[in-house]
């Protein structure tokens, strides 16, 4: 099958042929519709992430989008190695797989999975955010800010500021439905997100910056 390889470490992945996957006991074998190209991906496939397995020749992608043997769509995690999600086919364990909605593209599935995933951890595990609570996404005009912005909300939070560099992002239809927005470029943005916090006795600030994701917690 085609893949994207990665032949030794430090070495760009390549388009080219790999031998297909056979699904082991407890495996699915996933035909790929879409593969997520993330900060994660790309760190993996260098080698320098913490995850990265070093095994090689390998195939580079972490998650992606596909469907299985017996036609349901669904987005996965986390291929066995030394396979990937950057290739025709992934074995993949049937337990990191989970159906995605028909209203739901494949490119977008496979692209929301990663940061999605970062801003639930982040709220749900680091800040256990109560409903009710205040939280400020700084940076919430990109991808991973846009996406906490709406799972801050989904998960409960009673107000949500979202501060970010480009405010046109801010006003757009999700994210400021409901909820208070600052440029900071703004030389009064300070000024504002305490007004907009308020009196609250517990705040969530969520930011995210390149690979790593921060949650500060405090009143």
């Amino acid at each position: 099958m085609k893949a994207a390889v990665i032949a030794k470490p430090g070495t760009v992945p390549a388009y080219g042929d790999f031998e297909e996957p056979v699904a082991q006991p407890g495996q699915e074998i996933i035909a790929v519709k879409a593969a997520a190209l993330t900060h994660l991906t790309k760190s993996r496939a260098s080698g320098e992430h913490y995850s990265s397995e070093h095994v090689y020749p390998a195939i580079a992608g972490v998650d992606g989008v596909g469907q299985t043997a017996g036609g349901r769509r669904v987005y996965f995690a986390l291929p066995v190695p030394p396979f990937g999600a950057m290739a025709e086919k992934a074995p993949m364990r049937a337990s990191q797989c989970v159906p995605v909605p028909d209203n739901l593209d494949d490119v977008s599935a496979a692209a929301l999975g990663n940061p999605g995933m970062s801003c639930w951890a982040a709220f749900a595990a680091r800040a256990q955010l109560k409903r009710g609570e205040t939280v400020l996404v700084n940076g919430a005009t990109g991808a991973a800010g846009r996406l906490a912005v709406q799972i801050a909300k989904y998960m409960g939070a009673g107000r949500v500021i979202a501060a970010g560099q480009r405010p046109r992002s801010t006003r757009k239809p999700k994210i400021h439905r409901r909820r208070r927005h600052h440029s900071l470029r703004s030389d009064c943005w300070p000024s504002r997100i305490r007004a907009g916090v308020g009196s609250s006795a517990r705040a969530g600030v969520f930011r995210r910056r390149g690979c790593g994701d921060r949650l500060l917690v405090g009143p």
